[in-house]
Parts: structure tokens; sequence; C-alpha cells
């Protein structure tokens, strides 16, 4: 067990069903990417799942975690925590290296488009999406409660996690209307930075954990 440290002071996230306009923080539907987006693969070579993007100004508006301003993906291995496979291949702890990924896009909302979620058809897939809203109240929202920033969590399954490391963003087990997210019992995937990383504006060093 080890002790994190806190980046900022943490931003909670909620979620409500919409569409959303191109650039906004969001969970699901496809990514607003530019031409030349670096679309993170797994350890196999298969284009890993989008799981939300989020304006850095949604978060730190005051600019206080990140010196540029622009859009943050976040990115995962997510067939087992969805229920897609019957022998789930993600247990709770620090995640190897390929499971999941961050990626950092300054590209101004104009040169933006809409990325491309199909299957191996070519058919279009993926789940509705959800535009976040964002508050420093913990109880401002009554469903899943999602959080960037603030106290990184101090349990065993961190273990592994280099000294010096924080909380850049908490996803906890939630449902909408065409999916069910669970990571092991009801958990959370936490995505932890190390602090010099973020200060360069570097999310190659990602490190994702599931706790329960």
């Amino acid at each position: 067990m080890i002790n994190l440290n806190k980046l900022s002071e943490a931003v909670y996230i909620g979620t409500t069903e919409k569409e959303c306009e191109i650039g906004a923080s969001k969970f699901w539907g496809a990514p607003h990417i530019a031409e030349d987006f670096d679309w993170p693969a797994d350890a196999d070579g298969y284009d890993m799942d989008f799981i939300c993007q989020i304006r850095t100004d949604d978060i730190d508006p005051e600019k206080k975690a990140f010196k540029k301003s622009g859009i943050l993906y976040f990115f995962g291995c997510l067939t087992a925590p969805l229920g897609f496979d019957d022998e789930p291949h993600i247990s709770a702890g620090l995640q190897p290296d390929g499971y999941f990924a961050v990626r950092f896009s300054d590209t101004d909302n104009s040169d933006l488009q809409f990325g491309e979620i199909v299957d191996e058809d070519g058919n279009e897939v993926g789940f509705s999406e959800l535009q976040m809203e964002f508050s420093h109240d913990e109880n401002a929202f009554n469903s899943a409660l999602h959080q960037a920033f603030g106290d990184a969590p101090e349990t065993e399954e961190t273990d592994g996690v280099p000294d010096g490391y924080s909380l850049l963003l908490c996803i906890d087990s939630f449902a909408g209307k065409d999916f069910t997210l669970e990571f092991e019992d009801s958990g959370y995937l936490y995505f932890l930075i190390d602090k010099k990383d973020i200060e360069n504006m570097n999310f190659d060093n990602v490190k994702a954990v599931i706790a329960v």
C-alpha cells in the first residue's frame, strides 16, 4: 500500500444523456479527433476501446495542473468490464502495459472530426454518448461518481505504482441505457500520472489501476 500524492482539488463528474457538440467532454460515442490522431492499440495490435474525452478547461479552468488547453482521451481494453467475455481477462490491481492509454490533443475544435468505431465487418458500433457535468461538490450528482484530481486511493491494489504518481481520473462502475461497465465487483478504474509528466504534458506513462 502506498500513499499517492494529491495533484489538485477534486472535480466530480456527472453524466447526462445528450448528443454532444464537437469537442465537448463526454463518455462513449465516437471521439472528436484530429485527422492524424494516434489511436492507441493493445498488446495484440487491436484498437483499444474509446472510453471518454475531457476538455482540460472543464476540470482545470485556472490552469493549475495543465499548461496547455486541449482534450484528454481515455482508452482501454473493456471487453470484460462491459460483459462481453465469459472469463474476465482483467483483474484488480495495477494493469499491464497495453491495456489502457491516455492521449492529449490541443487541436482546435474547428479541425476536429468524428472518429469511427466499427466492427470487423465495418458496421458502426458503440454506445450512446453521455455529456459530462462538473462540480467541486461531492454531492452534486446522484448517479455514479467519477472524479478528476483530488485524493488518490490508498488501497492494496495500488501496490506496484511508483512513488510520485497522482490521481488523474477515477471512473466508477456504472450503467446506461445500452451498456453496463463494471470493474470487478462494482469497483473503480483509476488513471494515475507522475507529477513530473503532467508538468510536461506527457501522458505516455499513465498507469491504470482497478480497485474494489
